[in-house]
């Protein structure tokens, strides 16, 4: 792994093949603030703009207009500056400078969990300049909200909980274009949102963030917005300073747009009956092929409707059907974020999960309607596996609870703690993560074919993921009784799933 510049990054886009970290969020905080240099120099406001960059699958970004950009702003993204450091606040200070650490999500600090590293306060850990650099940028993006500040209470950054949507191409430059979106801010057209004043990024604006809640300016604004107030201590020599502390706190909170629940274009909107329209979010029982209808879905959203789509696959969407993107090619589609507690400042684990993605999904409406009844079979079959592991746990605690003529009584709780012991549906699903990747192809070849090679993958699935259940048990008359009788009702039942008779 190579790091380059800002500068180099864009000058060699079509040379590189991804950005990536160790950390998704750094990876995908960096792509917005690439995608905001990108709108703020090329646009596109309509069509022809963005397919003009395109050119085929040939990108031509202008890197000499992108790169005299940078030479203008130079100064403003110092991370060092004494008047306008990058992504922070010159003049901001608190009593108690924070480690480092409180930069990253996945080190402990104050009350944060250690996901994956055993950093402590204590250790002074300190951090490049680039380390630095790359964790300001994801703080901002991803910061959880709870908690006093130094400024005012601690909300979270806007897409803290939301899995968020990165389209890759062969290139890095084919990759900032394939999230390259309609930027027209033009009163009767309004992409990707409505405008609420002069749209600029954050390193532009001459006056710092104010902590509280305001509605975006516009989408480069919301790309480059500072959830935080930061200012970094640097220490060392100038060459290779080093970072240990940290000032931080508060800075601004996202406020939805007027009547229109707000969700980030890099997202996806799923309807909650209680909430109204929320990102979907990382879930660690499920994987996200499971939510691939919504992550997928591309016609705009009407009212009532229940999901609203990601921005870039939607524009991607309309620019398949047009031409501009060969029905043919075969993307890949990233999804990045944090898996969070409900209501808390918690984060349980960060994820990023690849699949491919061909551009007919996009473009043939039909396809969609394949992947759901595909989805619906192994949902159907995954909850037989389940029931049946319930069923299997109740007869082996209770033998005679389903004789009619005993009617022994039972209770719940001893029930579903033995059955959760017992369960295997993490088998199941996993079993099933290569299989859908296959499927996503398939489908677009042969839809019918590929239905039922599913539904064959499912059923032997859910038969071995249910085998594991009975190898785990104690051999006795008890078990093999229990066994017996769920084990021709589970095959029963997944076949009849599996052969589309399910109900």
């Amino acid at each position: 792994m190579v790091e380059l510049s800002l500068y180099d990054t864009l000058a060699n886009a079509h040379k590189i093949q991804e950005i990536t970290d160790e950390s998704p969020l750094v990876t995908a905080a960096l792509h917005r603030v690439l995608l905001a240099i990108m709108h703020r120099v090329l646009g596109p406001k309509n069509e022809a703009e963005w397919r003009s960059i395109w050119n085929d699958g040939d990108p031509n970004i202008r890197e000499d207009e992108l790169l005299r950009y940078l030479d203008d702003w130079r100064h403003r993204f110092d991370l060092f500056d004494k008047k306008w450091p990058f992504y922070q606040v010159a003049s901001f200070a608190v009593g108690n400078p924070s480690p480092v650490a409180r930069l990253r999500q996945e080190l402990a600090s104050g009350n944060n969990p250690t996901l994956f590293d055993h950093s402590y306060e204590s250790n002074e850990m300190a951090m490049t300049a680039a380390e630095a650099a790359r964790s300001v940028i994801a703080t901002q993006s991803f910061a959880l909200g709870g908690g006093r500040s130094a400024t005012i209470y601690t909300r979270d950054a806007p897409i803290a909980r939301s899995a968020v949507i990165l389209m890759r191409g062969d290139s890095l430059a084919q990759t900032l274009v394939l999230n390259l979106v309609r930027y027209d801010h033009d009163a009767e057209v309004n992409e990707p949102f409505a405008a609420t004043g002069e749209d600029m990024p954050a390193w532009e604006q001459d006056s710092a963030p104010v902590p509280g809640p305001r509605v975006p300016n516009g989408y480069v604004d919301l790309l480059t917005w500072q959830s935080r107030m930061l200012r970094l201590e640097p220490e060392g020599s100038e060459d290779e300073p080093l970072v240990r502390r940290v000032h931080f706190a508060q800075a601004e909170v996202l406020e939805s747009l007027p009547e229109n629940a707000f969700v980030d274009p890099q997202a996806v909107g799923i309807r909650d009956e209680k909430l109204g329209m929320t990102p979907l979010r990382f879930d660690s029982q499920r994987a996200v092929w499971r939510d691939s209808v919504a992550l997928l879905r591309v016609t705009p959203m009407e009212a009532g409707d229940v999901c609203r789509p990601n921005k870039a696959l939607e524009w991607l969407g309309r620019m398949a059907v047009s031409g501009h993107v060969q029905f043919q090619a075969t993307y890949r589609l990233s999804v990045l974020g944090l898996e969070t507690e409900p209501g808390r400042a918690k984060a349980r684990l960060w994820r990023r999960e690849d699949m491919p993605l061909p551009t007919a999904y996009l473009s043939k409406p039909m396809l969609m309607d394949y992947l759901g009844e595909a989805l619906t079979i192994a949902e159907e079959a995954g909850e037989a596996v389940r029931s049946a592991t319930w069923r299997l746990a109740k007869l082996i605690l209770y033998p005679l609870s389903e004789d009619p003529d005993v009617k022994q009584k039972w209770e719940r709780k001893p029930v579903t703690a033995l059955a959760g012991s017992l369960n295997r549906l993490t088998y199941y699903w996993g079993a099933l993560d290569v299989e859908f990747a296959v499927l996503l192809g398939r489908v677009v070849d042969d839809p019918d074919d590929a239905l039922l090679r599913w539904s064959r993958a499912c059923e032997r699935a859910a038969r071995e993921a249910f085998d594991r259940t009975i190898a785990s048990l104690e051999q006795n008359a008890r078990s093999l009784r229990a066994t017996t009788r769920v084990s021709g009702a589970l095959a029963w039942r997944i076949s009849r799933i599996a052969g589309g008779e399910a109900g």
